[in-house]
């Protein structure tokens, strides 16, 4: 599909498409979710856009991800409001680019240039032509129906075109060749006379068989002589002939040539293909060249049509250009920096969960920084500026600026490794360089040749830009909100002249989908409602996200009080709000998990309080996920649910503790393991305050990466289940699976041994102790204790003599 056109649909969180069946006024309401509704169209869309799930025994799972998209736009309106004024006006905004994505997707490349209605009535007129097509439903069918349509209104140049390709549909002729290549003349003779007293080629030194296809890129056929020789009008014969040929090269600027005797040992001739075994593949690459010709041909042939153009616009002067443009003119904004670096990230980790003033932080640089270049002025970097390399050999280091954004004067970074040289640092933050408005003298020259080479000019925004039979179609305003649209950093990379292009085709492609019907159209409407939806929830996520994750104002200054220092290294309250929000939103069961999970990682903190805020940064972007998931989860027990057809029952939530318990269970006994491990991972996301089934989940999660010989995985989930339930019943079985995959799987003897007698001292009276005891005493020899079984039970399976 043309680039051009479809540009910017991924500047909006625009939820999937939809459709794909002729409902009009009829559509078949499905569910019902508190008071929205999903028609069978929503769904049909769906499915359409998501393959995936375009089979029956997904129906039921694609209606559940409808049904928690309508849970959440619900919240969304009652927390944002409805209507909303930013929703609305990006709907407004979207009008043209929907309907020239209907146009483009379901008109032409879909429909072939028909509407809904035409086929439906070809549909139902023609039955018999589909008795062989697997649809249940007109939906299915659709891009079918159309194709027969097509190619029943363009049968006569379908004809044409039959003849005119036709003759390339062919299999190529083949020979069997043997074949001696030399530049040594005498050879060549002792070759012939080889020939000529008819000996068996495989019996000649030097003689190469081979099949060669006419088509094919040999280097034998780059040479004309051989090629007709073999494939000619007066090609060698299957008689036992042969044929000597001298070949003229040319290597490095100096003539040279070579001898080639050819002898055709069989011969297969090309074969011309009937129409009837080529007929599909033709019948396709005429239906692709309209669509070929529609993309790139259409726009301007409908801008003809309604007489689409663009207006002229009147430039004005450099000064006024550079008043209404200074933020296209400021310096970038840095900080001033001080560093330490080092190859080791232990080291530095204790640098940044300490309190640090700059005083004391130049001494550490001083004393243990690797970089000498800085190392003698107390670690000073300098100012830096924003996606800049820094200097000093440092590199580039992205995070240190997305670390500092916001942050105040003192603030420490965490550790944070260099790409280019792989050393890790420590920075500290002594300012912020903010970014100013570069003087209109200084950038004078500048303006004026971008104002020569553009007509991004500042315009009043009922300024008209593009007319349609001499009315105004486009003005200026509509240009700004396009604009509004794309991040500020990249908006000097679309002026209006380049926006304007785009949104001169949409319109042109708006006005013939009007003038089709195709804006009454079901699927039309039904990317309507999914757009509508996906903007709701975007902005809803978006204000959940930038604000405290749900925790009060005064649950925040709790927390502050007793986590603002160890946590948040004594920031300012009003600038962390939002991740203290998700700190206290965050259950401990879960900062627990990873940092027994991840021991490894934490090993220079001597206990989990003390590592908390290493492992809560560590998992900061994988908690926005979680937090949220356990929000939709909230919001579907809350919602009332029905569902209409028979067809996507039983109901799939995937937010129910209990749907995805069975789930789990169900998908194991079958062996899907990865199904059963993406419902204990969910219900452990979901429900990680009760306990119980936090650590079920675990305990199943690691037998499942054990099934699946994921031993260093499974043995830290063990490890983790034995540290947070160590009274657990199945803490029994847990330790000793942990110590067996160590010794069994990984070969860590040392720690398997430690952990086998830590299981004897706890469990003295446990089932397995005898093969612990054997265990022991096995690690203990060395293995011979496992030689010597191996060596007995082989002794016993030998077959007497």
């Amino acid at each position: 599909m043309n680039k051009k056109i479809i540009f910017l649909f991924a500047l909006l969180s625009v939820a999937g498409l939809v459709g794909c069946n002729p409902f009009g006024t009829k559509d078949e309401l499905i569910a019902r979710v508190g008071d929205e509704k999903i028609y069978r169209s929503d769904f049909d869309l769906a499915r359409i856009m998501q393959p995936a799930y375009n089979k029956p025994e997904k129906y039921a799972e694609l209606l559940s991800t409808l049904i928690s998209d309508r849970e959440f736009v619900i919240a969304a309106r009652e927390k944002l409001g409805d209507p909303n004024e930013s929703v609305e006006k990006q709907m407004a905004s979207l009008h043209d680019r929907l309907l020239t994505r209907i146009y483009q997707q379901f008109y032409v490349v879909e429909n072939l240039g028909h509407t809904e209605e035409q086929l439906l009535d070809y549909y139902k007129k023609h039955p018999d032509l589909f008795k062989n097509d697997t649809c249940k439903f007109f939906t299915d069918c659709r891009i079918s129906v159309a194709k027969k349509v097509y190619l029943a209104e363009n049968a006569d140049s379908l004809n044409v075109f039959f003849e005119s390709r036709l003759k390339s549909y062919k299999k190529p002729a083949e020979v069997e060749l043997a074949y001696f290549q030399s530049n040594d003349s005498l050879s060549m003779e002792k070759v012939q006379k080889s020939l000529e007293t008819n000996k068996v080629v495989d019996s000649i030194p030097g003689m190469v068989r081979e099949k060669l296809i006419e088509t094919q890129n040999h280097a034998l056929l780059k040479t004309m002589a051989v090629r007709e020789s073999l494939f000619g009008k007066n090609a060698l014969k299957v008689d036992g002939s042969f044929k000597t040929l001298k070949v003229q090269t040319n290597e490095k600027n100096r003539d040279s040539s070579y001898y080639v005797i050819l002898k055709v040992l069989s011969r297969t001739p090309a074969v011309e293909k009937t129409l009837e075994e080529v007929r599909p593949s033709l019948e396709q690459a005429f239906i692709d060249s309209y669509k070929d010709k529609m993309m790139r041909e259409s726009a301007n042939n409908i801008k003809e049509k309604f007489v689409l153009k663009l207006e002229k616009i009147e430039p004005p002067n450099a000064r006024a250009y550079y008043d209404s443009h200074k933020d296209n003119y400021k310096t970038t904004p840095g900080f001033e920096v001080y560093h330490i670096e080092s190859t080791d990230s232990l080291a530095l980790m204790k640098v940044v969960n300490q309190p640090l003033t700059l005083v004391d932080f130049k001494k550490l640089a001083s004393s243990i920084s690797m970089n000498e270049a800085t190392k003698v002025q107390g670690g000073l970097v300098g100012e830096v500026k924003v996606s800049h390399a820094l200097p000093f050999g440092i590199g580039m280091v992205p995070e240190l600026f997305d670390e500092f954004k916001g942050k105040q004067s003192g603030a420490v970074s965490s550790v944070i490794k260099a790409p280019n040289t792989g050393r890790y640092h420590v920075f500290y933050l002594n300012k912020e360089i903010p970014s100013e408005v570069k003087p209109f003298e200084r950038v004078e020259a500048q303006v004026k040749k971008e104002l020569a080479q553009s007509t991004d000019f500042v315009l009043d925004s009922s300024y008209v830009l593009a007319t349609s039979k001499g009315k105004p179609v486009i003005y200026e305003r509509d240009v700004l909100n396009l604009q509004s649209e794309i991040p500020p950093e990249e908006r000097r990379m679309y002026p209006r002249t380049r926006l304007l292009q785009y949104m001169i085709d949409w319109k042109a492609y708006a006005l013939e989908s009007e003038a089709l019907g195709l804006d009454e159209s079901w699927y039309f409407k039904a990317i309507e409602t999914s757009s509508r939806v996906g903007i709701y929830n975007k902005l809803l996520s978006d204000s959940l996200q930038l604000g405290s994750w749900g925790v009060s104002e005064a649950e925040l200054k709790v927390g502050y009080e007793k986590y603002g220092k160890t946590i948040f290294g004594g920031v300012a309250f009003d600038k962390i709000s939002n991740p203290l929000g998700l700190f206290l939103a965050t259950p401990e069961i879960s900062l627990k998990g990873e940092y027994y999970f991840n021991l490894e990682r934490y090993a220079s903190f001597p206990n989990f309080e003390a590592a908390e805020g290493a492992v809560f940064s560590s998992m900061i972007g994988e908690e926005k996920k979680n937090w949220m998931s356990r929000y939709r989860a909230e919001l579907s027990q809350k919602t009332q649910v029905q569902i209409y057809d028979s067809l996507f029952l039983p109901q799939i939530d995937n937010y129910s503790r209990d749907s995805l318990l069975k789930q789990a269970e169900v998908a194991y006994k079958a062996r899907d393991l990865s199904t059963a491990m993406n419902a204990w991972g969910h219900l452990r996301t979901l429900y990680a305050k009760d306990d119980t089934l936090f650590a079920r989940a675990t305990l199943e999660i690691a037998k499942i990466f054990n099934e699946n010989e994921k031993y260093d995985i499974a043995q830290r989930e063990y490890r983790a289940y034995i540290s947070l339930w160590p009274k657990n019943p199945e803490t029994e079985n847990a330790l000793f699976s942990r110590a067996f995959i160590l010794h069994e799987n990984l070969k860590q003897d040392s720690v398997a041994l430690a952990l086998f007698r830590e299981f004897k001292a706890k469990y003295p009276k446990s089932e397995l102790m005898e093969s612990v005891d054997w265990l022991i005493r096995n690690i203990e020899s060395n293995g011979k204790l496992a030689e010597e079984l191996l060596e007995k039970i082989s002794k016993q399976d030998e077959p007497a003599k």
